[in-house]
């Protein structure tokens, strides 16, 4: 048998967002974020853009010389 194993579940409509809910879950919990709920809409604005799964420095440091560091800034 198996012991002190850890488990992070995200759960949401897209593939993107489920990846940033279990990044948010660790360790060991379980995060939904829906696509159009109040509630994602402020994660996302809060999340560095450097944070996004698929986004790396390369992104960010474009993101960052336009004066955006958060998904928040950028759709501003």
């Amino acid at each position: 048998p198996v012991q002190n194993l850890t488990l992070s579940v995200g759960v949401s409509g897209n593939k993107l967002l489920a990846k940033l809910a279990c990044r948010l879950a660790k360790p060991d919990g379980v995060r939904s974020l829906l696509p159009g709920s109040p509630e994602t809409a402020a994660v996302l604005a809060a999340t560095p853009i450097v944070k996004l799964p698929g986004f790396g420095g390369r992104v960010g440091t474009a993101y960052a010389s336009l004066g955006a560091s958060t998904c928040g800034q950028a759709a501003a």
